[in-house]
This record gives structure tokens, sequence and C-alpha cells, in this order.
């Protein structure tokens, strides 16, 4: 392709750059989900209540763009929505709920801070049932996969037909 000016060339080249972002954004996302699965579902089998995959489930992608200084900015969060509430008959406890004295149950759906307590963990100063350390899995797959994030844009890039290399 011919190019009058390399400002023109540029605006191609962010073209395709927006057709691929939500692709690497899916990759990250699936990072993400990854290192939860690990750290989370993995690392144990809770007896006092019954799973669910919500969580995993919650992280989302809403927007992807390129800045100024040439560096993408992936949005990736947990949406809480995604997280149900559940009374549970028997003796398990209910799913995503409070839990105070005993075995009484307080049915206020608690789903908004599942992210925040299992990302960042729970201090027991504040009261908390079952303090825990925050498993940080967005902070680790940012500090740890900044590599392969980088790669999947390039396999993208190379997929639109680019000839592409990392130099860093």
């Amino acid at each position: 392709m011919d190019f009058k000016s390399l400002n023109s060339a540029f605006k191609y080249i962010n073209k395709d750059l927006q057709k691929v972002f939500p692709q690497v954004a899916e990759q990250v996302k699936q990072l993400v989900q990854t290192e939860i699965w690990e750290l989370l579902y993995q690392s144990y089998t809770p007896f006092q209540y019954e799973r669910t995959t919500d969580f995993i489930r919650s992280v989302s992608v809403n927007k992807v763009k390129l800045l100024s200084n040439n560096t993408i900015q992936i949005e990736i969060y947990y949406d809480a929505s995604k997280i149900i509430s559940r009374e549970v008959a028997g003796s398990k406890w209910n799913q995503h709920m409070s839990y105070s004295d005993g075995d009484k149950y307080q049915s206020n759906d608690v789903s908004e801070y599942i992210p925040l307590w299992l990302e960042r963990g729970t201090d027991p100063n504040n009261g908390n049932f079952f303090p825990r350390k925050g498993m940080g899995a967005m902070k680790k797959v940012i500090e740890n996969e900044q590599l392969r994030i980088e790669n999947y844009l390039l396999i993208e890039l190379k997929k639109k037909g680019y000839d592409v290399i990392f130099i860093g």
C-alpha cells in the first residue's frame, strides 16, 4: 500500500490496531481468569459453602485504547452484577450473602464486595469473620505477563499482514 504521508500511514495502522485490541483484551482477560483459577479455585475446596464460578466469570473488559505515549490501556475489571447471591437450603451457607452469629443468616447481598475481598483481602481488625490475604490476580498478571501481552498484540498484527518485531 502506498501512502502520501507518514500521517496517513499512521492513521491506516491505527485503524488496524483498533481492530486487534479486542482480541488482545480477550487474551488478557483469559490470563486473569487463569490466574484466579490457580490462586483461588485450585487452592482449596470449601466445605462450608458450595462454590460457584461467578467470580471468575465476573472478569470483564470494557475499553482498550492507544495512549499518546504509544502504550495500550486495557480496562479489565470485576463486574459484580455477574456475581449472584443465592439462598441455599440445608447445611451449606448461602452464596454471596452476609453471615452473622451462629447459624443465623442475614439475607444481605454482598456480591459487590466479593471482588474486593478476594483480590485485596480482608482485615481481621475490622471484625471480618474470615480474614484472608488477597490473591492480587490482576496485579500479578500486569507484573508477570507483560511480555506475553505484548506478544499477543504482535500475533494479532501479524494476522492482519504486518511484518512486526518487538524491540525493547
